[in-house]
């Protein structure tokens, strides 16, 4: 996958090989660009994974590639050559990885939770960075989804959250504010 990543990076950098507005045999260069490029961007940031409908819109776009390309001029016919091939490789790879609408579905839930954590840590934001470093917690965040779902009894959250703190970020927190924060925690529902 990392081969992927490495020629769409460089195909992002490149300039636009052709004039905007261009159509090949009724295919518009910028659409069937943007198109693949967005459909690419999507299995990329899912590592992997797409839903029937992006390999069907990805399929659409692999068979206009196709058909354009061979009718090229040589600085385009490289771009979109190279634009073809990675739409045929992630076709081979997201065919075997298709995600169910049930799965998609417990992935909106999980972030949903997850976000809901990042927040209200962010909020106690132990070690005073939330406002330049939203991502500084993600640890933390991760091992008090990992309790709630396990065990949300308040003294068992407290204790993964003090060992957390103490342990992986050398703090402490006092008491007042932990009390509040397990309270939001745990007022979270899992069944989002």
């Amino acid at each position: 996958m990392e081969h992927i990543k490495t020629i769409f990076d460089r195909l992002c950098k490149e300039p636009f090989p052709s004039e905007r507005g261009k159509e090949i045999l009724g295919v518009d260069l910028v659409l069937i660009d943007s198109d693949t490029m967005g459909l690419i961007s999507c299995f990329l940031r899912s590592k992997g994974h797409m839903t029937r409908d992006e390999i069907k819109m990805l399929d659409s776009c692999f068979s206009d590639l196709n058909k354009i390309v061979p009718q090229l001029d040589k600085h385009e016919k490289q771009y979109f050559a190279s634009l073809r091939h990675l739409a045929k490789e992630i076709l081979g790879v997201a065919r075997g990885k298709i995600l169910s609408d049930d799965e998609i579905e417990k992935r909106h839930r999980w972030k949903k939770v997850y976000n809901q954590i990042k927040t209200i840590i962010n909020e106690l934001d132990p070690l005073g960075v939330a406002d330049i470093a939203d991502d500084e917690y993600d640890d933390l965040n991760f091992r008090i989804y990992s309790q709630l779902l396990v065990d949300r009894e308040e003294s068992k959250v407290r204790h993964s959250i003090q060992t957390m703190l103490h342990d992986y970020y050398g703090v402490t927190v006092a008491d007042k504010y932990l009390n509040e924060t397990i309270g939001k925690l745990k007022s979270i529902s899992l069944e989002n």
